[in-house]
C-alpha cells in the first residue's frame, strides 16, 4: 500500500483516519521527519480537520509523530538511543514473556506463531516489504499475548508501531531474508522443545542484532548529512519505491542494504482523494 486511500465505514472515524495516517508513516509515504500538515490530509481524505488532529495525538502516544510549537506535525526521526531503548525494552518484554509461556499450555501459542512464520515466509518469496513487517511483528506479538499478562502486553503494543515501522527498515539490512526465516524457525524449534533457557538465548540474539543492524543505519544516517531522510523500506533484490512528495513524481531506487535520500518537500501531494 502507498499513499491514503478512502476510508472505510468499518472503524470509528478518528481510528481510521489514524489507521491511513500510520500506513502512510509506515510505508514511506510520510518519511522520516517530514511536516505533516493536517488541513492537507483532511482535505484528501474529505474529513473535518477534528478527525485529524485527534488521530495524530494518537500516533503522537505511540511514537510515529511529534508535535513542535508553533511549527506543526512532524514524523519522528529516531536516534541511536532512541533505538537502543525500544531494542533494550523488547528484550525484556519478550524474553520475560517467553518464560511465562513455556511454563503454560504452548499449543495455541505454537499454532499462531507458526501461522505468523508462514504469513512471513510468504512474504518474503513475493518480495511484499509490509506483509514481511506485519507477519514479523505478530510473530512476536503473539508471544506477549500468550504470556497472560496485560500489562507485559500493554507495554510491548505501545512500541508495536514505531517496532514495525524498525523492522521494515531492517529488512533492508539482510544480504539474504531467507536469513530472517532461519531466526525465526529456530525460535521456533526451540518453543516446541520446551527450552526456556536456549530460546530465551536465541531470542536475546534476535532482537540485540537488529538493535545493532538499525543502530549502524542511523549512525551511517548521521554521518553523511543531518538533512538527509532513510528509506522506510528496501528488501534484496527489489528496487526501493520512494515517492516525490513535492513534485507528486516516482523515482526507482536502487536496492541497497542502506538506501539514504534527500528530503523531497515540507507537502505531499501523492495521497489518494476519499471518495
Amino acid at each position: 500500500m502507498t499513499g491514503i486511500e478512502p476510508l472505510s465505514p468499518r472503524l470509528p472515524l478518528i481510528d481510521e483516519v489514524a489507521h491511513k495516517i500510520r500506513a502512510a508513516i509506515l510505508d514511506g509515504t510520510f518519511q522520516a521527519g517530514q511536516q505533516i500538515f493536517q488541513a492537507d490530509v483532511a482535505r484528501r481524505l474529505q474529513v473535518s480537520r477534528g478527525p485529524v488532529r485527534e488521530a495524530l495525538r494518537y500516533l503522537m502516544a505511540e511514537g510515529l509523530v511529534r508535535e513542535e510549537s508553533r511549527r506543526g506535525t512532524f514524523v519522528v526521526r529516531l536516534d541511536r538511543e532512541d533505538v537502543r531503548e525500544i531494542y533494550d525494552l523488547r528484550v525484556g518484554l519478550e524474553v520475560r514473556a517467553s518464560q511465562l509461556v513455556l511454563r503454560g499450555d504452548l499449543r495455541s501459542v505454537k499454532e499462531n506463531m507458526q501461522d505468523a512464520l508462514e504469513t512471513l515466509t510468504e512474504g518474503i518469496a513475493n518480495t511484499d516489504a509490509e506483509a514481511i513487517a506485519r507477519a514479523d511483528a505478530a510473530f512476536h506479538e503473539h508471544l506477549c499475548r500468550a504470556s497472560g499478562n496485560k500489562r507485559l502486553l500493554h507495554l510491548w503494543l505501545k512500541q508495536a508501531a514505531v517496532v514495525r515501522h524498525l523492522i521494515r527498515i531492517d529488512e533492508g539490512s539482510y544480504l539474504d531474508l531467507h536469513e530472517l526465516i532461519e531466526e525465526h524457525r529456530s525460535l521456533m524449534t526451540e518453543l516446541r522443545a520446551g527450552n526456556e533457557q536456549r530460546f530465551a538465548g536465541l531470542l536475546t540474539q534476535h532482537i540485540e542484532d537488529a538493535r545493532d543492524r538499525l543502530i549502524a543505519v542511523t549512525e551511517g544516517r548521521a554521518a553523511r548529512t543531518d538533512a538527509t531522510t532513510w528509506v522506510a523500506s528496501s528488501i534484496r533484490g527489489v528496487g526501493a519505491l520512494t515517492t516525490d512528495l513535492s513534485a507528486g513524481t516516482q523515482a526507482n531506487i536502487p536496492a541497497a542494504r542502506h538506501t539514504i535520500q534527500e528530503p523531497s518537500g515540507p507537502s505531499p501531494t501523492n495521497l489518494t482523494t476519499a471518495r
